[in-house]
């Protein structure tokens, strides 16, 4: 259970696309991913290798202690769909906006 001054899986995952730019693989952002059984809602998704984005996660769950739990509260409800060679972790719920920067 999140108390009100731990970050939101979106401020998490606002953080990681942050730290990714600094830290981590080449992956693939969506902001406006749409999976299965969606029904067109719109949610934050990464597209890739699969052990890079999840090696990733936890890198950036490791090296930021204060997001941990929101990190874990969106793994929880992660969703994967194949793109071919590489396969989307999306995160049904989590709604963040690209940065300015990208």
């Amino acid at each position: 259970m999140r108390n009100a001054a731990q970050p939101t899986p979106a401020e998490a995952m606002t953080s990681f696309v942050s730290w990714l730019d600094e830290n981590g693989p080449e992956l693939e952002l969506f902001y406006d991913y749409s999976g299965r059984a969606m029904f067109g809602a719109q949610c934050f998704g990464i597209a890739g290798d699969l052990a890079e984005i999840q090696a990733a996660l936890l890198d950036f769950a490791l090296s930021n202690p204060e997001m941990g739990e929101a990190v874990r509260e969106a793994v929880k409800g992660q969703r994967f769909d194949n793109m071919g060679l590489d396969m989307i972790m999306y995160f049904p719920g989590v709604k963040i906006d690209p940065p300015s920067s990208r």
